[in-house]
Formats: C-alpha cells, structure tokens, sequence
C-alpha cells in the first residue's frame, strides 16, 4: 500500500505504506448492500483467521456500483477508498438510490462519510482511464482445476468448518 490522499486537505497519509496490499476482484453477483457486507465480513473473518491481515490495519475498498433491472440499467461508477464495511454499506445504498433518480454516467467518486453521500471526483471515458496497464514485474497466472484441487487440500479448516465442528461436538 503506498499511501492514501485526502481530498478534502489534500494531505498524504502514509501510515500503511510497506505494508502489503491485496486486491481482490469478483464478479457482478452481488444484489444489495447487505449480500456485500455478509460477504465482506465473512471474507475479512477468514483472512484474520488465516493471519493474512492484520485486524489493526483495517480495511480500504473501491467498489463498483450499477443497476440493472427491469427498464434500467446504469454505468458502472466506481467509488473509492471506503474505510469500513459499514461505509461500503452505506455508499452502495446511496449509490443505488442515485442512480435510480438521476441515471449515471462512467465516473469514479469518493464517499463523504460525514455526508452520507458519494461525489464525483473524475469521469471516465473509455477503458484507458481506467488505467488497465499491463505491469511487465507482474506475469499473468492461470491457475488449474488441478492446481485448485491441490490449493484446496492443502488449506486450514475455515472459522466456518471449525464452528460447525465445535457446535456439533466433535
């Protein structure tokens, strides 16, 4: 993690710089802010299980946000660096709601906690703004069914096996 921006002071915050980043993409499946923050809190519980985070760093999140439904579809908006799973909630049930009265266009936004609202802080036009480069360090990997067969096997129970281990007595 290199740093995090302020807009609002436009100070530099490098209290999590060197620490590692991980990023984390899935697919479109999720249908509301709750399906998200399950989901969030599940996976964050698993990773500090698993001692791959730190629970004292927190967490920071962009999430992609639009609706599609029945006479309605939106452009994807991408809502940056939320600090807390309740924030994620809360910019994606303002987002929602935005979107559903004003329509949206390709945009990153920010999520003023304090405002309860999200706002525009650049819009993008085409796939180069959203600064896809390929980085040369970095090879892309595919991974087998083999591979995750093995990965899988190899893996520590889950909080979720180990509690339902625990709650049936075994």
């Amino acid at each position: 993690d290199p740093a995090a921006w302020n807009p609002l002071t436009g100070e530099i915050d490098y209290n999590k710089s060197g620490y590692p980043l991980i990023e984390i993409v899935t697919e479109p499946d999720f249908k509301s802010s709750e399906e998200v923050i399950s989901w969030l809190r599940q996976l964050i519980a698993t990773l500090k299980y698993m001692k791959i985070i730190d629970k004292n760093l927190g967490i920071k999140a962009d999430v992609n946000v639009n609706l599609v439904g029945k006479n309605k579809k939106t452009e994807r908006v991408e809502v940056k660096n939320i600090s807390s799973v309740e924030n994620i909630g809360k910019a994606i049930d303002y987002e929602l709601e935005r979107q559903s009265e004003e329509g949206s266009v390709r945009e990153t936004r920010r999520f003023d906690a304090e405002k309860g609202k999200t706002m525009v802080m650049r819009v993008k036009e085409g796939a180069e703004d959203y600064r896809f480069i390929p980085d040369p360090d970095l090879p892309g990997v595919d991974i087998s069914k083999i591979d995750v067969k093995a990965i899988k096997k190899s893996l520590p129970e889950s909080p979720d096996e180990k509690l339902e281990k625990f709650m049936k007595g075994k």
